[in-house]
């Protein structure tokens, strides 16, 4: 079925600009909604099947940002669960805002970007991927709570297992079990074994607080209290 052109354009009800959401009246009138809220990007979490929404918006005078979920921000009940986070949102502009959303989606189509919130090897669509701050075999994004954005230097890095670690058997043998870890968690889902317990015994001062943070820095920040 072929639709007129004028049916190609989808007519939008409300705007956005940086001074507030507004719903066009015609006639060059508009309607004040609520303060600025808009949508950055669309994630499509590759785990779990699930939408979210980076949603920008202004609290009281500052610049923010926060991930909901689609089944929220299209819902008056969720966006109304959002007020705590200082989103301008009310019992007289709920219905609006999640109008304003749906419209809102349809113009950020082109931000839709794929996210991952699990580790390691994995299946997606019958291809064998690998997350972690990156995907690899699929453009992927991590969010997720764990701290491992990459950091600092790679050739520091390297410099530094050349000179303290290659060579030495107890250091090498850390960096040897954190690396297995990868291998351990391709195979360890259909054998069981999805995790195993190195013990490190020695007298305090002796550097196994050391070993450990050398064994998380191979995939995360080894600073322990930053998760």
């Amino acid at each position: 079925m072929m639709f007129p052109d004028h049916f190609s354009t989808p007519f939008y009800e409300y705007v956005a600009t940086e001074k507030g959401v507004f719903k066009i009246l015609g006639g060059g009138n508009m309607a004040r909604v609520s303060n600025f809220l808009g949508i950055k990007f669309i994630y499509h979490n590759i785990d779990t099947g699930e939408f979210q929404a980076e949603i920008a918006y202004t609290a009281f005078d500052d610049n923010k940002t926060v991930i909901v979920p689609r089944k929220d921000y299209l819902q008056r009940k969720g966006l109304l669960n959002l007020q705590f986070k200082g989103l301008d949102v009310t019992e007289s502009n709920a219905s609006s805002l999640t109008k304003y959303f749906r419209e809102e989606e349809n113009r950020k189509m082109s931000s839709k970007k794929n996210v991952h919130s699990t580790l390691g090897f994995s299946q997606y669509q019958g291809k064998l991927i690998f997350k972690h701050q990156k995907a690899i075999g699929i453009d992927s994004d991590y969010i997720g709570s764990y701290d491992i954005a990459p950091r600092g230097s790679y050739e520091e890095y390297l410099t530094m297992l050349k000179k303290e670690v290659f060579g030495n058997t107890p250091l090498e043998t850390i960096v040897s079990a954190s690396i297995s870890s990868i291998l351990l968690g391709y195979l360890g889902t259909e054998l069981g074994l999805e995790s195993t317990i190195i013990h490190l015994v020695a007298d305090s001062t002796t550097g196994k607080s050391t070993a450990l943070k050398l064994a998380i820095s191979v995939f995360s920040s080894c600073d322990i209290k930053a998760n």
